[in-house]
């Protein structure tokens, strides 16, 4: 009787892998904010690209992504399969002869509950074949067998592996989490970056939120999240779920404070300066905080008017014509998320209030985010045309168009891109760049031109399935290929002078003149 209880239990969690699996493949495709979410794991772009933060609560996506994101942390597992030794050959041999299963009890089970089940073209043969190697896993393995779940995660990750696709993947339920919020801009959370720093990781509490008030600071290396001791080898999306939580709740931090914080010297050319954590903590304060969840939004964005005073006159060739600098409006575009065409038309209508007579857009390491949210913006900038071209799975093809209100007029825009914009932000500048309606300058972008469809799944894990690629609204592949920038610089070099000058027709004179890409 134990036996075969064992086998109906390894049957029905072996079901659930196959019928979630064809399940999710049948399922129609259905494009919503809710369960149809096109992302990037930060951590599928590759090393190459240009990454502008390590910052997790808002690089851990739910895009790419990533983060991670950005930064999406999937572990890799692989399922051993090994023959089976024949009786015979076993005497010659250290193996232990194979035990021999009740085949016609097993098979009574698999047929009663897949009676009714339609899988698709399986047939009950091909199962066993999964289920023989389930049953010898479970019956002869020596050794620590894998905890929970994992067998089952497993199992839809080597499926999905199957299909050679990077952008089809399983995420199991804590990382799924960690992602959900950040594409929606919010969460339970003591507002506060968790970064990687050499000796783990060190926070950068927000503005005005609770980590602040409470009296974190910048470069604290955290090392205890309630009773859970944090070290610098733990996966990061573990860190951030252990400080996540419900709104209204207590956390416990304890953190290190070094002595001494080396902090980087200002660059008046720089925007996002950043503070360097000192890896000093041997004569560390320990601190620790109460702290009470709230609902945290991050913003997908900053902005502010650039002033004369971050470029001095002397570095100009026509000096006389800076003061127009003092009217570009500087929108540093960071993730898409839910709130980003909100933050957009709030952006646009802040920095025309306040004299903004031209636009620099910067989509440099913007890893994308949702499909609905980049539609919308991108339709803040164009009043009539398509926004995107989708062809799916089924050959058909779709035009995304812009409608007939927009959020400003025809001032001049510069986009600013590089290797790390990808998906949603390359979206958003490739239709700009079709319409004439934004210069590109920079470097070549990514090239992720696919499109996911997000499944969640009864415990809050998730499946990531490509189903469409996108194309530029005159036909443009960015799959794989791309998008050259209509005036190319050199990698490393500081863009913001040369948007500027290609604004205003000024010249920098401590740069070499843009080379202009010929179409």
């Amino acid at each position: 009787m134990a036996k075969k209880q064992n086998n109906i239990l390894m049957i029905l969690s072996v079901l659930i892998t196959i019928i979630v699996a064809f399940w999710v493949g049948r399922q129609s495709v259905v494009q919503s904010s809710d369960i149809a979410t096109e992302t990037i794991a930060i951590n599928n772009i590759s090393d190459s690209t240009a990454s502008t933060t390590n910052s997790v609560e808002i690089a851990t996506v739910e895009v790419e992504s990533s983060s991670t994101p950005e930064t999406l942390v999937q572990a890799e597992e692989a399922v051993q399969e090994e023959d089976t030794a024949q009786e015979e050959a076993a005497e010659q041999t250290d193996v232990a002869p194979v035990q021999e299963s009740t085949d016609t009890e097993l098979d009574a089970d698999a047929k009663r509950l897949l009676a009714d089940i339609d899988l698709a073209g399986i047939d009950l043969e091909t199962l066993q074949i999964y289920l023989k190697a389930w049953e010898l896993l479970d019956q002869d393995f020596y050794g620590e067998k894998p905890e929970g779940n994992q067998r089952l995660y497993a199992s839809i990750r080597g499926l999905l592996e199957s299909y050679d696709d990077p952008y089809t993947f399983f995420i199991e339920p804590q990382t799924n989490k960690v992602e959900r919020g950040n594409l929606r801009g919010q969460f339970g959370g003591i507002g506060a970056y968790v970064e990687i720093a050499d000796a783990g990781f060190t926070l950068r509490p927000m503005r005005d939120q609770p980590a602040a008030r409470a009296g974190v600071q910048e470069n604290d290396l955290l090392i205890a999240v309630d009773d859970t001791i944090i070290t610098a080898d733990m996966a990061v999306d573990k860190v951030v779920s252990s400080i996540r939580g419900p709104v209204d709740t207590d956390i416990n931090i304890t953190v290190l404070r070094a002595a001494a914080l080396e902090v980087n010297s200002e660059d008046s050319n720089q925007d996002d300066s950043e503070s360097a954590p000192s890896d000093n903590f041997n004569n560390a304060e320990e601190l620790t905080f109460t702290i009470t969840r709230a609902e945290i939004q991050t913003p997908s964005m900053d902005w502010h008017l650039l002033s004369t005073e971050q470029f001095p006159s002397a570095q100009w060739k026509n000096p006389e014509d800076i003061e127009r600098i003092n009217t570009i409006g500087y929108i540093r575009h960071h993730i898409f998320s839910d709130r980003s065409p909100i933050e957009m038309r709030t952006a646009l209508d802040e920095l025309r209030e306040n004299g903004a007579e031209y636009f620099i857009l910067d989509l440099r390491g913007n890893p994308g985010g949702p499909v609905n949210a980049v539609i919308q913006t991108a339709d803040l900038w164009l009043e009539s045309g398509g926004i995107m071209r989708e062809v799916n799975a089924q050959g058909e093809e779709r035009l995304f168009e812009a409608t007939a209100e927009v959020a400003v007029d025809d001032e001049p825009l510069i986009i600013m891109i590089d290797g790390g914009s990808a998906s949603a932000s390359e979206i958003l500048a490739g239709a700009l760049q079709d319409h004439d309606r934004a210069t590109l300058l920079g470097e070549k972008t990514f090239g992720k031109g696919s499109v996911q469809i997000i499944y969640p799944l009864p415990d809050d894990s998730s499946v990531h399935i490509t189903n469409a690629i996108w194309l530029t609204p005159d036909g443009n592949v960015i799959n794989k290929q791309g998008l050259n920038p209509d005036i190319l610089i050199e990698p490393g070099t500081d863009p913001l002078p040369q948007s500027i000058g290609a604004l205003l027709d000024l010249d920098w004179k401590a740069l070499p003149p843009a080379e202009v890409v010929e179409e």
